[in-house]
């Protein structure tokens, strides 16, 4: 035992945990490997730490001892940004790493393109590669970032690329030599591409018609001005976890990559095609939404059938109403019109309960929300006030809600807008309109519907799921809409001017031969946008107007209802709700940094990395991994 407290840290307190009802923790390592709430530790949402000598829970956090009794929480250290504490070892905070560090100060420097402190003995002549340290390890798959082992530089290169653990085993087992770097293993191949790449737009006078793939160097110009648009280094981000310092293999330098792995035309657009098929990785079998079809219908024949409560219709929604969903990870929602709402709900969850044949049923009343699991799908059941009440048949009820939901907002003078803005969010209106929330997500063009789903499946199994967001969930229809409004925004840039560009149809709709860049084109924008989530003047504005939605202009008049702090994801129909904010209107409890933070690292690995090396040793690769081999929730 490391002192008192842990194995992990000597140090003179503990740490009282917010997500888990401030019970008591010996460090956040100890919560990450323990904690009933199931997620990693956010420090710096610590309030109150627990003296080890008085037992006194202290409020003031930015002192590093007790107001107490006096005593010192760390000796050697003491963080009161990350609360960090330690007697014994030498640790600083840096705050580019955004992370305490283990060693001295003056021993290591930050380098801002390995995003990493190095030994200053070493600095001048390390290998640096664009965030070297956001990517796993070569053999167990641990994001290095976050390791608290030590990492080591890999023979021959010195990239950092692997556990120094790791890399002694290999070399115990005599396959160190084996080990193909990350950063490097296609310089190559790379160069004799770009070589390639030269010839052939020389002899073909630039047209790129000797290609196979039938695509010119105009396709690949494109796609690389819109990388070029792209903001890839961003602002730097706070991280959680520390790690231990690194082993200097070697000091050779060596060229980071360049982005000729997608640009070229001679691989027949191999890259592209195969990034094409990713999204039949994670979009559900035909037996899950079966399965699913015939649960959500035998639920809807029980609610319409309850006498306490006269149903209008079932609204299939969530991501399985909006063809949205990820293999094996969705719920579904039926948000139900009924004419009158029971008077006794928890009389009417019971009565469910019973005849669906599901061991329990969860009960919000303020909502009157109920879930439940039936034939192994998870639902979400809003009982709902039916608007549309009395309407002729033919009419669109869907409509009717956003006649008088949204609508009168449209009219408001600025001064009731101001009233509004000041009143607590107002959630009845976001489920009201829902129909049409769906049928606009649910319309959108094929190939943004697969970088929905793709994005989706990066956040959920890529991150959420592998620890690398705190809390690990974020809202599916807030990703969904990041993505949709990428994809408007490529719509946009094609026939910006008024002009129809090549490959777009007079509706707007992409050609085939402009769909096989479409894909990665969109979902580069749509890394891009969630990296800047965070800065100022940063919204997201869908047009969905043809669905009872508003203009960007009407839509900026309700910026007062969002909330003082980004991000600002705007629903599309209705206005006056910011589907970022958590409920209650706080964006606490969801890790929008973390995101930023990782789609400027999946970005960087796509501009400079091989489709290998992006299936490999990204977080998009992890995700898919988990999906291909059904690791994780089903």
């Amino acid at each position: 035992m490391n002192g008192p407290c842990c194995n992990h840290y000597s140090r003179g307190c503990l740490l009282l945990a917010p997500c888990c009802d401030d019970e008591a923790f010996a460090c956040h390592v100890c919560h990450d490997e323990d904690a009933p709430c199931g997620s990693k530790l956010d420090r710096r949402s610590i309030q109150r730490l627990r003296c080890l000598k008085c037992s006194h829970d202290n409020p003031n956090t930015w002192m590093g001892y007790c107001v107490y009794c006096g005593a010192d929480y760390g000796r050697k250290h003491a963080c009161t940004v990350c609360h960090v504490y330690s007697h014994d070892k030498d640790m600083w905070h840096c705050d580019k790493c955004g992370i305490c560090r283990l060693g001295e100060r003056e021993q290591y420097r930050h380098c801002d393109t390995c995003d990493a402190c190095l030994p200053t003995t070493h600095f001048a002549t390390h290998t640096c590669a664009p965030n070297a340290m956001h990517r796993e390890c070569l053999l167990c798959r641990g994001y290095l970032f976050t390791s608290r082992s030590q990492v080591a530089y890999l023979p021959g290169c010195g990239h950092l690329a692997i556990h120094l653990s790791c890399l002694q085993a290999a070399d115990a087992e005599g396959s160190a030599d084996r080990l193909v770097c990350p950063h490097c293993s296609e310089q190559r191949s790379e160069a004799a591409s770009a070589h390639i790449l030269n010839a052939s737009a020389s002899s073909s006078g630039g047209s790129g018609a000797g290609s196979s793939s039938g695509m010119g160097a105009d396709d690949f110009q494109e796609l690389e001005a819109v990388l070029a648009k792209l903001n890839l280094q961003g602002e730097e981000e706070e991280e959680e976890d520390g790690k231990e310092g690194f082993v200097l293999q070697s000091g050779r330098s060596v060229n980071p990559p360049s982005k000729v792995y997608f640009m070229d035309g001679t691989t027949c657009g191999t890259y592209l095609r195969r990034f094409n098929d990713l999204p039949n990785l994670v979009i559900p079998s035909d037996e899950e939404n079966e399965a699913s079809r015939k649960a959500v219908d035998r639920v809807a024949r029980t609610l319409h059938a309850l006498d306490e409560v006269s149903v209008d219709r079932v609204h299939k929604g969530g991501s399985f109403g909006r063809k949205t969903s990820v293999k094996g990870r969705f719920d579904v929602d039926l948000p139900v019109f009924a004419n009158n709402l029971p008077a006794d709900p928890a009389s009417s969850a019971d009565l469910m309960r019973q005849k669906l044949g599901v061991k329990e049923v969860q009960l919000k009343i303020e909502k009157n929300l109920l879930k439940f699991e039936a034939d192994g799908v998870h639902m979400d059941v809003l009982l709902l006030h039916n608007l549309a009440k009395g309407q002729p048949a033919g009419v669109d009820k869907a409509q009717v809600h956003v006649a008088e939901l949204v609508a009168p907002l449209l009219r408001m003078t600025d001064a009731k807008i101001a009233e509004l803005a000041a009143a607590a969010p107002d959630g009845a209106r976001e489920r009201g309109v829902v129909e049409s929330l769906t049928k606009f997500v649910g319309d959108q063009h094929t190939v943004a519907n697969q970088a929905v789903r793709l994005f989706k499946a990066w956040v959920k199994c890529g991150l959420g799921e592998r620890g690398l967001l705190s809390p690990p969930n974020l809202r599916s229809v807030a990703l969904e809409l990041i993505v949709l409004a990428a994809f408007q925004q490529e719509e946009q840039e094609q026939q910006k001017g008024g002009q129809q560009q090549r490959g777009w149809s007079a509706k707007g709709l992409p050609d085939v031969r402009e769909s096989r860049m479409l894909l990665l084109r969109v979902f580069l924008r749509a890394l891009d946008l969630s990296s800047r989530l965070l800065q100022p003047g940063v919204v997201v504005l869908l047009d969905a107007r043809q669905y009872g939605g508003y203009s960007r202009e009407q839509g900026m008049r309700f910026r007062g209802c969002w909330g003082a702090d980004g991000p600002f994801i705007i629903h599309p129909i209705d206005p006056t709700c910011n589907v970022a904010r958590a409920p209650g209107g706080s964006q606490d409890p969801w890790d929008w940094a973390g995101l930023a933070r990782h789609a400027r690292v999946l970005l960087s690995v796509v501009q400079h990395c091989s489709f290998e090396v992006l299936r490999r040793e990204s977080t998009l690769g992890a995700a898919l991994y988990r999906l291909e081999y059904g690791i994780g929730k089903q």
